[in-house]
């Protein structure tokens, strides 16, 4: 853990190893040590317990801390969503086929990437024609995903022009969503 929460937990980890290491030398030497001298640490662990308390309720951001970030993968079919899931992953966590539409269902991953928790969802390749009742399942799944996510990836094949006619694009632009809306697209080496 890196960065300014881990100042936070190592203070509050050494303070509260202190509270422990008296409360266990009152215990031990109890007959020798006067138990009103637990009174001493009452006011470090009340502020301990405050300032945690504080941090889990910021407005989500102590769930992100503790859950991980939501990061979301959309885009149309076939644009490498499954082989970017499997290359953050380290693993074949996703079918990947040249077939479009392989993946029918949200597949997530949770990552430690620098230090952060991140939960990545892998999502069902989004167009806006299709018969199949299973795929437009799956594409509706998609938008919930990307909906509850915290960062909304979206990836596209290089060898394709994206549009306005594209059911990706736009959707999540400034003030829709308080996420962020990435581009990444596919080049083949």
């Amino acid at each position: 853990m890196s960065g300014h929460l881990r100042q936070y937990y190592e203070t509050w980890r050494e303070q509260v190893k202190s509270c422990l290491a008296f409360a266990e030398a009152v215990i031990d030497f109890g007959e020798d040590v006067d138990e009103s001298a637990l009174l001493e640490i009452l006011p470090t662990a009340a502020q301990v317990l405050a300032e945690m308390k504080t941090h889990l309720e910021d407005g989500r951001r102590g769930e992100i801390v503790r859950s991980g970030v939501k990061l979301a993968i959309i885009g149309p079919p076939n644009a490498g969503k499954s082989s970017l899931l499997n290359e953050l992953a380290r693993r074949p966590a996703a079918i990947v086929s040249p077939l479009a539409g392989t993946t029918r269902d949200v597949i997530q991953v949770n990552l430690d990437l620098g230090g952060m928790s991140v939960v990545v969802s892998d999502t069902a390749g989004i167009r806006t024609q299709t018969d199949d009742v299973i795929e437009r399942e799956g594409i509706r799944r998609a938008w919930a995903a990307a909906e509850e996510a915290d960062i909304v990836l979206c990836v596209v094949d290089a060898s394709r022009e994206s549009s306005d006619g594209d059911p990706w694009y736009g959707r999540f632009g400034p003030g829709e969503k308080p996420s962020a809306c990435s581009c990444a697209r596919r080049f083949e080496t």
